[in-house]
Parts: C-alpha cells; sequence; structure tokens
C-alpha cells in the first residue's frame, strides 16, 4: 500500500473499526449485550463492517484483500457475533413461566 493509500485506509476503516470493537469489548466486559426484542438483534454488537462508514466499504474491503491476517480476525469476530445473537435469541424465545431453577444463569431467574 501507498502511504496516501495508508492514511485513507486509517481514516476510514481502521480509526472507525478500533473505536467500535473499543465500545463493543467495553460492553461485552460488563456483560452488557443489550437485546433489541422487536428487532432481534444487538443494539451495540454486530458485525465488523457496520462499524466502518457504508462509503467507506469498498475500503475495508481492499484493506482486507491486502491484510488477510486481519481479515481472518474480522471473520472470527463475525463468527462470535452470530453465536451471540443466536443465543440471545434463543434465550428471549425461552418461556418465562418455567421455574427459574432450569435458567440458573438467566438475569431474571
Amino acid at each position: 500500500m501507498s502511504p496516501t493509500m495508508h492514511s485513507i485506509a486509517f481514516d476510514t476503516v481502521i480509526n472507525p473499526l478500533l473505536k467500535g470493537l473499543e465500545k463493543e469489548n467495553s460492553l461485552l466486559l460488563r456483560s452488557n449485550w443489550t437485546w433489541q426484542f422487536r428487532t432481534g438483534s444487538l443494539e451495540y454488537i454486530r458485525h465488523a463492517k457496520h462499524y466502518v462508514p457504508a462509503a467507506a466499504q469498498e475500503n475495508l474491503e481492499q484493506f482486507l484483500d491486502f491484510y488477510p491476517n486481519v481479515k481472518a480476525g474480522i471473520d472470527q469476530h463475525d463468527h462470535a457475533v452470530e453465536a451471540l445473537v443466536a443465543a440471545c435469541s434463543r434465550l428471549h424465545g425461552t418461556p418465562s413461566h418455567l421455574p427459574s431453577d432450569r435458567f440458573p444463569n438467566h438475569p431474571f431467574g
């Protein structure tokens, strides 16, 4: 990558990714997932590409092509997000009338 491309990557891809992932990490450390039952999604934890502005998505793809190890890490992150969404979705679908001892780690159990 040329110096100009590096600068563009930092401004449009790396900095937004880091900002989003740092916020996400802070929430995860506190087990604050904020499930949105109407949309069936997490409010602040999402696929990494959603932290990069829409106008910079092409820059993200180009950056990931240059750095396959970063792409592998982002893929791993996104798979973990999908697993968390699936787990929260299953929990959301758990009937609330079941005895709480069946779900000892449930925050309302």
